[in-house]
């Protein structure tokens, strides 16, 4: 896969993300990574019925970046399966990646969980057991609000060629229990990204070192989000969730790594001082 402007400025445009330098944001190296895993999680192996894809969203993802995205750069991807297992709402297949340029530098490495939904899932205790907070978080010190545009998740499929039909076609999100359209986990994931990057990287990316989280609730064109965060007890690394315009949680257990070059003054508003 070889990286050109024009796609780096569709991904940006699709997911409200800002260019730093000549640098791709972090997170195109996931899109890319799912692309490249595919043919894996094609096999009639692991899907059995290729129609599952149609069912399939993320539940869990953890990225690690060794070194960043240029236009320009090929790319190719290497995928493993690492486990199955069923859960309330689904089958889970647990994926990890690595992506490297043409030479052979690793840009990063991925941990997917992806599940095929139910079209009828289990009991709703089940499901309730599986998105029940288990810590709560502490007071955020840093947030930043941004709305999902009605053709966000369109704008999202065209750049990272994830097509699948939840994320486009209402009836087909509805076979599988949902009320509607839902966005890309990995959009919403970017703009939490984009909240690290902004709040405490001074907008500059390449000091994002790691990000993980968890996906508990459906995302739908329209919402309001808001990332809110809060430093840990490690130096450079903070927790965040997001959570929609009714106070509901729909990332959770998110955790970034960041370089520090600075100190950092968490202001009431939201906002971070960074100082040098």
């Amino acid at each position: 896969m070889r990286l050109t402007p024009q796609h780096i400025a569709a991904y940006i445009d699709a997911t409200g993300d800002v260019a730093c330098g000549d640098f791709a944001p972090p997170m195109m190296a996931v899109a890319m990574s799912i692309q490249g895993a595919l043919p894996l999680l094609k096999r009639s192996d692991i899907i059995g019925d290729p129609a599952r894809l149609a069912y399939m969203v993320h539940a869990e993802e953890q990225i690690t970046w060794f070194s960043p995205l240029r236009a320009g750069d090929e790319l190719s991807v290497a995928a493993d399966l690492l486990a199955r297992d069923q859960r309330a709402s689904g089958e889970a297949i647990i994926v990890a990646t690595q992506v490297k340029n043409q030479r052979r530098e690793r840009i990063a490495q991925t941990r997917s969980t992806l599940l095929i939904r139910n079209p009828k899932p289990a009991s709703l205790r089940a499901l309730r057991a599986e998105t029940t907070r288990r810590v709560t978080p502490p007071q955020p010190t840093f947030s930043m609000q941004w709305q999902v545009d009605p053709d966000q998740a369109e704008r999202y499929a065209n750049a990272s060629g994830d097509h699948n039909p939840v994320h486009l076609d209402n009836d087909a999100a509805r076979k599988v229990g949902l009320k509607g359209r839902i966005l890309h986990g990995m959009c919403t994931m970017a703009f939490a990204q984009r909240t690290v990057i902004t709040k405490l990287c001074d907008s500059d990316s390449t000091r994002l070192k790691s990000l993980q989280a968890r996906f508990v609730k459906p995302v739908f064109p329209g919402d309001i989000l808001t990332c809110f965060g809060w430093p840990k007890e490690a130096a450079g690394q903070f927790g965040f969730e997001v959570r929609n315009q009714c106070g509901l949680v729909v990332v959770r257990d998110g955790e970034a790594q960041v370089q520090i070059e600075s100190s950092f003054e968490f202001l009431r508003d939201g906002n971070v001082e960074i100082r040098t």
